[in-house]
């Protein structure tokens, strides 16, 4: 064997004779001590961060020396990637990039060699750390109703730091950005709430038009290190701030002038107003105010504002109010009255004007208008005067529209209006005084002009009808039409019908025009009036005639008629009352229908329904829809080849409506003010047809269906298929309306609805009442404390009842959420349990005479909340300490009289549910005795979070995020390989597991690094001795014995786990009894290498 000392000794050591020869070479001593070392390096830096470390600084090294990397053979390279990012060297430093977001320590080894080719290795070691991530707060703001807001969100949110320098990495304000609900980041997001942007690193807010409630939305932001916050809220509420608007009048001297304040004020929808009062000190409501040398404020009993100047006062006297809506929201507006002496009013005449149809006329008001002495009519102060006696520049009525128009009134009439429209209009002189006159416009008729049509006509049977243009010579008055499609024949009643059949003949309409068809034998003239309407409604008819001849004889068909039920095929034998002239017969073969271009065709489709040729037969199915008559024309030869043509009527049944109308009585109140009436409970439609609730209508004066109607005994309206009447103010006794309705036919019913009126006594006057309770607290309201009763009356406390949803009075009414109860004239409310939010409730009271009104009594009840802060911890975790537990409920907070429930702790899974455990990418999180327990996956470094979710007692559920910054302790790789010993028989070989019994720390041990040593302390894979032959094979070892060989044989192997080796021995014990495979030597190695060690030292 090859002995290779580890340092020198001294020279004229020669061989040395043992139980087998070992040869040891003479060996110098060295010159001089070594001038190159190495030393190791260690450095920090922190995750997503590169670093340079000038590895010679330490070092022993003479200038020129070059710095080389060594791989995981060992072999010098300059640069290596591996799991824990890339090395690099320019020969002289060596740099590290870490991967992104990847933590933890990394070593490699490098070698450095001077001019000399003097060589040293040491190795150099990196410790990432994580960096702080920055972390977002929730924001909360308030904003009033149609108010923008600028919030800073930034202000209160933590910026990321570094856990090497403690450096703090500031937010990036130009990276705010708001999330969509997909989750992906906007500058700009509207929805049903309002407008929210982003702008110099806040978010604004623009409440939605009229919206009020809670409004959000998640934003994320990064750090100068672009690591980016989780998404966390900023949380608005829009409080519903109601409008007072200034008021303002005038008044002589000495006269009270009376506001009504709240009538140009608004509230927020879903709010009604609760009081006003004058405001003298801020915040303080009063109902009178006295202004010394002014004149006096009250407010009277309508709830208007009165001013009543004191003797001699001139000027304007001003005041502030304040209104409160039901939400408890106010606003402040300033009422003005000034004072001051009247000016005489102009003397003003009325005005009238004519105009043709659909035609706009200006008429000069004040061309008869006259001011008084010394002033003049102001033309600029000319306005039209509206139904509320407000003064407007254009105004509509039922026939038109008026403007004011360069100090005229121009009308321009509605479509199909005519007749008289009349306005009041107001002009005031140059003084300020104003006066009022009528002005109208006369809008003449929009006739029609019907000049009626005779004519001659040869009729056959091919040719039994004849079609005439009847409104080829009508006209119609100015700006209107005739509408072609009204076209209609008169019946004998006067009324209009698509088709009539009279003695000479049959008469209908067909695409605008009048056929007539002659019956049978009928000579001479006949005649019928046609009707038809222009585009503004207007009627005209006139008289059509035929003179009526007939041409060579031909078949003798005549005309056929059937009964149809509404929606049923029929079939009709039409040649049944058809004849040939003599010595010839009818062909049912030729029997065809004649379509509008006088082709014969075999099936044809009217407007009511299809016919077709079956058997020598007509078949008619009737559409949908589709009733009264039907009419085509057929054809049928002889078997000479003589044709004539008759026509074929179906009279679809009509699907009536029965409607039968309706009387009702009610008591009227301030608190019912109307009556819903449904008057198709009882009306009945025929055939295979069902009323269209749809289609209810008012009827109008001029018998048009309207939605509503106004007449002197009230206003008529139509509510979800029903009839509303609301009577007017004063009015008693019967009132009466036509209403109409369609079936699913088209067909139209009408009938009246009638309302006996009457009025119960006056009601009090209540007010909705509001209060508010901690969860699960009973709380008292005095809900009349607020309320009164009209003058002479008072309120009677022992009357007060709750309202159920019957509309029954009750003491005691449970909701969804508590019991209500009357007590000693007051309201009580007991919330239940898990119960929270708003509950509301109707109450009744009445006066001594007996006149009952409602109200409602409105409960906020505290929500029982859970605060969730969340927990954000720092732990290094080991081999021997893998996991750790977390108290995230030790900072939580439960609101109201409710506590957490720590067995409802729960992890929220991906899709936001609870589980007790759940698995991510970076570790294992679950449940454990009310805490959490998180084990990191092998090899995760860095910030790992979960939400976790839990319960109070109230069944309120709070979330929150739970963080661990995951650490790993620094574990030095080592290898711990022990002896192995077998025995064998002689001649024999065997195969050694020597693996088994061998451990390491820091990785695994790797059997592919497992090799024998060899002569002179060589690595090998295979080893032939004087005892046997060892080889490595997979990870075990093969011994081999020789023939002689008897007794103990041993070697050394080396195995290692990628960061540290060891060497064992193998030992193996040839049965000198037994035969095996050759002889046995004895192993010296052991015994020349301790002699060797002993002499060295």
């Amino acid at each position: 064997m090859t002995f290779r000392p580890a340092r020198a000794i001294p020279a004229g050591i020669t061989a040395v004779a043992l139980a087998a020869t070992l040869s040891v070479a003479t060996v110098a001593p060295a010159s001089a001590a070594a001038s190159t070392a190495a030393v190791d390096d260690s450095v920090t830096v922190d995750a997503n961060h590169s670093i340079t470390v000038d590895v010679l600084a330490n070092d022993t090294a003479p200038a020129g020396t070059v710095v080389e990397l060594l791989d995981a053979s060992g072999a010098p390279t300059t640069g290596v990637d591996n799991l824990y990012g890339s090395w690099t060297t320019d020969g002289s430093t060596v740099t590290h990039t870490p991967p992104d977001g990847r933590a933890g320590p990394r070593t490699l080894s490098y070698r450095i060699t001077d001019p000399d080719g003097d060589s040293a290795t040491a190795s150099v070691r990196v410790q990432v750390n994580t960096i702080n991530a920055p972390y977002a707060l929730q924001d909360f703001a308030s904003v009033k109703l149609g108010q923008p807001i600028t919030v800073d969100v930034l202000a209160n949110d933590l910026r990321g730091s570094s856990r090497t320098t403690g450096e703090h990495f500031e937010l990036l304000p130009e990276t705010l950005r708001i999330l969509d609900a997909a989750g992906a980041p906007q500058t700009e997001i509207v929805d049903e709430r309002g407008t929210y942007r982003v702008a110099d690193g806040s978010i604004s807010y623009q409440p939605a038009a009229g919206y009020w409630g809670s409004a959000s939305i998640r934003y994320v932001v990064q750090d100068e290190v672009r690591q980016s916050t989780r998404a966390t809220s900023l949380n608005l509420t829009v409080s519903p701030t109601p409008d007072a608007v200034d008021d303002a009048a005038t008044t002589e001297p000495g006269a009270a002038s009376t506001i009504d304040v709240l009538a140009n004020d608004a509230t927020p929808s879903r709010t009604t107003w609760s009081t006003w009062g004058f405001t003298v000190t801020p915040g303080i409501r009063v109902g009178t105010v006295e202004q010394e040398g002014v004149g006096v404020w009250t407010r009277d009993a309508e709830n208007r504002a009165v001013f009543t100047p004191e003797a001699g006062f001139t000027g304007t006297a001003t005041v502030d109010y304040m209104v409160i809506n039901s939400r408890s929201a106010s606003d402040v507006a300033t009422i003005s009255v000034t004072v001051e002496e009247a000016a005489v009013a102009p003397e003003l005449h009325a005005d009238t004007a004519r105009t043709p149809y659909l035609t706009d006329v200006t008429v000069d008001v004040l061309a008869n208008d006259v001011a008084p002495e010394g002033a003049s009519l102001d033309a600029a102060s000319l306005r039209l005067v509206d139904a509320e006696g407000a003064l407007v520049e254009q105004l509509e009525t039922q026939r038109g529209t008026w403007s004011v128009a360069d100090g005229q009134l121009s009308f321009a009439p509605a479509e199909r209006a005519f007749g008289t429209d009349e306005v009041t209009y107001s002009v005031a002189t140059g003084e300020g005084a104003a006066a009022t006159a009528t002005v109208s416009v006369e809008i003449a008729s929009p006739f029609v002009n019907t000049a009626g049509e005779i004519i001659d006509h040869a009729f056959s049977a091919s040719s039994p009808s004849v079609l005439i243009d009847v409104l080829a010579n009508d006209s119609s008055a100015v700006n209107t039409s005739i509408d072609v499609s009204t076209l209609a024949i008169m019946d004998h009643n006067g009324q209009p019908v698509p088709e009539r059949e009279t003695d000479e003949g049959t008469w209908s309409v067909v695409d605008g025009q009048v056929r007539f068809a002659p019956a049978e034998g009928f000579e001479g003239q006949a005649a019928v009036y046609y009707i038809v309407e222009n585009d503004a409604g207007f009627t005209g008819r006139a008289v059509v005639a035929v003179n009526v001849t007939w041409a060579a004889a031909e078949p003798i068909l005549a005309a056929d008629e059937l009964d149809v039920e509404y929606l049923t095929d029929t079939t009709v034998d039409v040649l049944a009352n058809d004849s040939a002239p003599e010595g010839t017969e009818l062909d049912p073969a030729s029997l065809a229908l004649v379509d509008e271009s006088g082709e014969l065709v075999s099936e044809l489709t009217t407007g009511k329904g299809t016919w077709s040729v079956v058997d020598g037969r007509l078949a008619f199915s009737p559409a949908e829809g589709a009733y009264f008559s039907d009419e085509v024309t057929y054809s049928v030869a002889t078997t000479e080849g003589g044709s004539a043509t008759s026509t074929v009527t179906a009279s679809i049944d009509y699907p009536n409506v029965g409607s039968r109308g309706e009387i009702v009585e009610h008591e009227f109140s301030a608190e019912e003010p109307s009556v819903l009436v449904d008057v198709l409970a009882n009306d009945t439609t025929e055939g295979n047809t069902v009323i269209d609730a749809s289609t209810l209508a008012i009827v109008d004066h001029n018998g048009r269906p309207v939605q509503e109607r106004a007449t002197d005994e009230g206003t008529w309206s139509v509510v979800d298929g029903q009839v509303r009447f609301a009577p007017a103010e004063g009015f008693e006794g019967r009132a009466t309306v036509y209403y109409w309705v369609e079936n699913s036919a088209g067909a139209v019913g009408r009938a009246t609805v009638t309302v006996d009126v009457t009025w119960a006594a006056a009601a009090p006057r209540l007010s909705a009442d509001e209060a508010s309770t901690p969860y699960f607290t009973p709380v008292t309201l005095d809900v009349l404390a607020n309320d009164s009763a009209p003058e002479g009356t008072e309120l009677d406390a022992a009357s007060l009842a709750l309202v159920d949803e019957s509309g029954e009075l009750v003491s005691e009414l449970t909701t969804g959420k508590g019991t209500w109860s009357v007590v000693d004239g007051e309201l009580r409310f007991a919330p239940a349990e898990g119960v929270y939010f708003v509950d509301e409730v109707t109450y009744s009271v009445a006066t001594t005479d007996g006149g009952t009104a409602t109200a409602t009594a409105e409960v906020y009840i505290e929500t029982p909340t859970i605060s969730s802060r969340g927990e954000i911890v720092d732990h290094e975790f080991s081999a021997e300490e893998p996991t750790v537990l977390v108290d995230v409920l030790a900072n939580d907070l439960s609101n109201g009289n409710s506590a957490i429930d720590a067995s409802t702790l729960a992890i929220s899974d991906h899709n936001g549910r609870p589980v007790q455990e759940r698995v991510t990418d970076d570790g294992t999180w679950s449940v454990v005795d009310g805490q959490v327990r998180f084990a990191p996956a092998e090899g995760f470094e860095g910030q790992a979070s979960v939400y976790y979710i839990v319960e109070n007692d109230a069944g309120f559920t709070g979330r929150a995020v739970v963080a661990v910054n995951v650490t790993w302790a620094t574990v030095e790789a080592s290898v711990d390989a022990q002896d192995d010993r077998v025995e064998i028989p002689r001649k024999g070989d065997i195969t050694v597991d020597v693996l088994a019994n061998d451990s390491a720390v820091g990785g695994d041990i790797d059997p592919s690094t497992l090799r024998i040593v060899g002569d002179g302390g060589e690595l090998v894979e295979r080893l032939t001795t004087r005892a046997g032959t060892w080889t490595v094979v997979d990870g075990e070892i093969h011994f081999d014995a020789h023939s002689r060989q008897k007794g103990e044989t041993s070697i050394e192997y080396v195995v290692g786990n990628g960061g540290a080796t060891d060497t064992a021995t193998l030992t193996v014990d040839v049965d000198q009894h037994h035969h095996g495979n050759g002889g046995k030597i004895k192993q010296v190695i052991g015994a020349i290498i301790g002699w060797i060690i002993g002499w060295l030292f």
